[in-house]
């Protein structure tokens, strides 16, 4: 009756060294993948605002004078977009401290302008008026 006593703590004892020897090597690498999949999804979402907003200016300057677009963009972390010398920037702060800048092309290139998208729901009117296209947050 003793051995097989032993037997099972033995067996409890390798089972128990075994998950740990398995998590020490598994979770710095789960880490890393939802790291990677975090930048990802935040990359995509800032790439989304970007491309909607490009869309917007590109609609506004084909209608001309007096044409209007309202964007109602939701983001998922801050972004403070840059829109200059005929692009629309992001830069996106990645979890290893590094920074990825997300850049679409407009057709206008007068438009010089900053907005703060912040997080949760934005809303942008984007309008053709005297001097050219304006943007502004609402």
């Amino acid at each position: 009756m003793d051995e097989k006593g032993q037997q099972s703590v033995e067996l409890i004892f390798i089972i128990a060294i075994s998950i740990m020897i398995l998590l020490t090597f598994t979770l710095p690498i789960s880490k890393v993948a939802i790291e990677n999949n975090l930048d990802m999804k935040e990359s995509l979402n800032a790439k989304y605002c970007v491309g909607e907003i490009a869309n917007g200016i590109n609609h506004v300057y084909a209608q001309g004078s007096g044409s209007r677009v309202v964007l109602n963009l939701v983001a998922d972390e801050d972004f403070h977009v840059f829109i200059s010398s005929g692009n629309v920037n992001v830069v996106v702060k990645l979890h290893d401290n590094s920074y990825k800048m997300v850049k679409q092309s407009i057709k206008c290139g007068n438009v010089n302008t900053q907005l703060f998208l912040v997080k949760g729901e934005n809303k942008i009117i984007i309008e053709w008026i005297e001097d050219g296209v304006v943007l502004r947050k609402v």
